[in-house]
């Protein structure tokens, strides 16, 4: 998302100048995450609100939207414009 221009209720969340997180925590984390993940039909998916793109996301089909998790994490933040009306 970082060559983008859009400016909407999607973009008003970032953080800016966050402190860095150590890689130990996060991980542990993310194994948390994907534990719950797997134990619910819940879509879930962790965003980083300062660079605009996702940690997680799970593989449930009803908040992929055709897409693959791999595609959505790799797609980041941009996955709402392509796939979700403008809200501004």
């Amino acid at each position: 998302m970082k060559n983008n221009n859009h400016s909407s209720l999607l973009t008003r969340s970032k953080l800016n100048n966050a402190p860095q997180p150590d890689s130990t925590q996060l991980q542990n984390y993310l194994d948390a995450v994907k534990a719950f993940a797997r134990l619910t039909y819940e879509s879930i998916y962790v965003i980083n609100y300062e660079d605009m793109s996702f940690e997680y996301v799970s593989e449930n089909p009803l908040f992929l939207c055709g897409y693959t998790a791999n595609e959505v994490l790799e797609m980041g933040y941009n996955f709402y414009f392509t796939t979700c009306p403008m809200m501004i």
